[in-house]
This record gives C-alpha cells, structure tokens and sequence, in this order.
C-alpha cells in the first residue's frame, strides 16, 4: 500500500513540475519582443529559473510578474497585469486591465 502511494506521489509531482515549461523544454532565460493589436510593444525576459517574467510595455518599467500554473503555454501575473500564452501568440492584460492579444516579432 505505501508502495503505491509513493508512486502516485511522485507521478503527481512529475506531472504538476511539467504544467509550466520543463527546463528541458525551454532555456532557463529568454528575452523576446510581443507587438500587440492595440499597437503596444511588450520586452519580456523571461527567468524560467526563478519562476518570473519581467514585462516592459512601449519602454516603461519593468513589471515583476511571477509564474502560475498552466495547463498549456505559460501563465504569468503580479502587479495587476498577467500574461499567458503558447507558441508566439500571448495574451497581454495591463495594469490598467486592457486586455490585447499580442505575437512575437523578430
């Protein structure tokens, strides 16, 4: 019986840490570019290590948002915003609560 509840345990746990990126899957740091709809600009570094994204929209401050689980993609919110995604499409809600749907440029 302790058998098999150790490995639904560890199942559960292997599960849960692959909801958001796996380290394996994507780089532990990133930085990428969104242009968005409503015509904004969002710089996002991403630090996969420490479970955070750091968002600057149109060259303002940096905003520190904090990793959510997610099923699929990403998801990351704090001060207000949040900001989910897969691939190169994400979605962008400001602190203001504008919501945009924004695509990686290069």
């Amino acid at each position: 019986m302790k058998a098999g509840l150790m490995f639904a345990l560890a199942g559960a746990a292997l599960v849960a840490a692959c909801q958001t990126p796996c380290p394996q899957a994507a780089p532990r740091q990133s930085q990428v570019t969104y242009a968005c709809a409503d015509g904004s600009r969002l710089a996002v570094a991403f630090d996969r290590a420490a479970g955070r994204a750091f968002v600057s929209e149109d060259g303002g401050a940096a905003l520190n948002l904090a990793v959510q689980i997610s099923g699929i993609g990403f998801r990351y919110t704090g001060e207000g915003a949040s900001l989910r995604g897969r691939g190169p499409a994400a979605q962008w809600i400001s602190p203001a609560g504008a919501e945009t749907s924004c695509t990686i440029v290069e």
